[in-house]
């Protein structure tokens, strides 16, 4: 009997285990998957089940695309050996190869042991490369009146008196005596006021750096650990949620609130495009954590990924007591992307491609983080990932490469990563800890 039932549990764990694909890739020419025109890009890879090389004979495809448009789809077997991929970039740019393995009826498997993030189900592996990064320039005119109108917007929100509802919170054992942690809600003329969590270090009220950290396009609650963290090293730090929605509830408040926002709602006119809302936000938290007794008035970092990207660009861009910014996967980057010849950004892509009229993308020129970045004259950290296809990296160089060459700018890349987490700032974080002497550096989770 217990044999049966110990046979009986080995066959149901089996059957609740999903074996998993993966690609082991390689870029040949060059690793870091930086290339010159005119250079063939050789893909190297096979596919592997668990970590060993897959011999069944499985029909895979590598779908090779320029800019988000495929260029070739290349059939070959899972055989247990290397192949070889090829593609040249026409111009400067960014090349993509993407692996999926197909079923017996010949469609693209999907689901456990396949799926690694749920926007590219069928994508099992990729890898990218970039082609004459330092050239890629954005078809993206910058309005005459940019920055005269953003900062007509900062000052009228930098000139509401601050009102702030600030409630201690309990904080975890491992941050007893060190932290304290506050709720805290800021009064704001958007749609919903400033929410975040600040967190003081114990026995330290004046003379201390701050770093706020922006929270991406994630319905979940403001990220309280990661300001935290930062306290515990020294630092005044926040953690700024970008909706505004109260803190502290359940994760089902949160996800019913995204089943009702339309992020392309307002987006014909600059002045009611939902994610003026976002924008303002990030200029009220600059302004409360500016006017915080602690605050050494001097050192002021920011930090955010994808849609926190933005927000950082936007506080970099706009408000000059920010002394560093680190800005990972950034979106917003290159809206109207087809006048550059590539994918436009977020939220105008897929199923939202219809929103993005010439009256709309005449209003998204001014929260475009490519004419933002012209503004940017602190030291800077740019992170992104060459096979990213959410905030794709000839958008993001696009952004980079127009920030002033008078600003002190560093960028990290990897061919591998991509966006939800993946892709990691290592020389920003590397350098925050410096500049913070301490600050302790998280894997990023909500983007």
């Amino acid at each position: 009997m217990t044999r049966l039932f110990f046979s009986l549990f080995l066959i149901g764990a089996t059957a609740l285990y999903a074996a998993k694909y993966t690609m082991e890739l390689s870029l040949v020419e060059h690793p870091d998957g930086y290339y010159r025109q005119g250079e063939t890009i050789t893909c190297k890879g096979r596919v592997m089940l668990d970590d060993k090389p897959l011999e069944t004979g499985d029909t895979c495809v590598c779908n090779i695309k320029f800019e988000g448009k495929i260029q070739e789809q290349i059939r070959f077997q899972a055989d247990g050996k290397f192949h070889e991929f090829t593609a040249k970039a026409p111009g400067p740019g960014w090349n993509h190869f993407g692996f999926e393995i197909l079923d017996a009826e010949g469609k693209a498997r999907k689901g456990d042991g396949i799926t690694r993030f749920g926007p590219k189900p069928t994508i099992f592996g990729e890898i990218g490369a970039i082609t004459e990064a330092e050239k890629i320039r954005t078809g993206i005119q910058c309005p005459d009146d940019f920055i005269a109108y953003w900062n007509k917007v900062r000052d009228a929100v930098y000139a509401l008196p601050i009102e702030a509802d600030v409630k201690e919170l309990e904080v975890p054992e491992r941050f007893s005596g060190k932290v304290k942690l506050y709720g805290v809600t800021v009064n704001s003329s958007t749609d919903n006021p400033v929410t975040g969590y600040l967190a003081v270090p114990v026995g330290k009220d004046k003379n201390l750096s701050a770093v706020i950290e922006f929270l991406s396009w994630s319905w979940v609650d403001g990220n309280r650990n990661a300001a935290m963290e930062n306290a515990a090293k020294g630092q005044l730090s926040m953690y700024c949620t970008w909706h505004g929605l109260p803190l502290g509830k359940e994760k089902e408040f949160y996800t019913n609130a995204g089943k009702a926002f339309v992020a392309t709602m307002g987006c014909e006119d600059r002045d009611t495009w939902i994610f003026r809302n976002c924008a303002m936000r990030v200029l009220r938290a600059m302004a409360y954590i500016e006017q915080r007794p602690e605050w050494d008035g001097k050192n002021l970092a920011v930090k955010g990924g994808s849609l926190g990207g933005f927000e950082a660009i936007v506080a970099a861009a706009l408000d000059k007591k920010v002394t560093l910014a680190i800005i990972s996967v950034p979106g917003f980057c290159e809206f109207d992307g087809v006048k550059s010849n590539r994918m436009r950004s977020i939220p105008f892509q897929g199923r939202n491609g219809d929103k993005a009229t010439p009256k709309a993308m005449e209003a998204m020129a001014y929260y475009d983080c490519v004419n933002f970045a012209k503004f940017i004259t602190c030291e800077t950290y740019v992170c992104t990932g060459f096979a990213d296809e959410l905030c794709p990296p000839s958008n993001v160089f696009a952004m980079y490469n127009n920030i002033p060459a008078s600003t002190q700018k560093v960028m990290t890349t990897n061919p591998l990563t991509g966006h939800y987490g993946t892709t990691k700032n290592v020389k920003g974080n590397k350098r925050i800890e410096e500049y913070f002497k301490g600050i302790t550096v998280r894997k990023f989770t909500d983007y």
